[in-house]
């Protein structure tokens, strides 16, 4: 029986101030390999994955310091999916 680690999305950049003092977190659960959460316990600690990463958090005056670059379209061309359709 196998037990793994699964992570969630990186949430917001959260901090007091702008910079680069922010921080993300997201969720860690540990599963089985039948696919239901279980106790933290029965997967490996040394393996477990951040919950918790520094980040930069932007403020609105960063927005001031960018601006969009648009491009005109490209041609449109078909791609093949996994099961043989096409994508337009």
């Amino acid at each position: 029986m196998g037990y793994s680690w699964i992570m969630g999305q990186w949430g917001r950049c959260m901090g007091e101030e702008c910079g680069s003092g922010g921080v993300q977190t997201r969720m860690v659960w540990c599963v089985h390999s039948e696919g239901w959460n279980t106790h933290h316990s029965n997967c490996r600690h040394a393996d477990r994955p951040d919950s918790q990463r520094p980040c930069f958090k932007v403020c609105e005056w960063h927005q001031d310091l960018f601006e969009w670059d648009v491009s005109e379209w490209g041609p449109c061309s078909l791609a093949p999916l996994p099961s043989n359709e096409l994508l337009r």
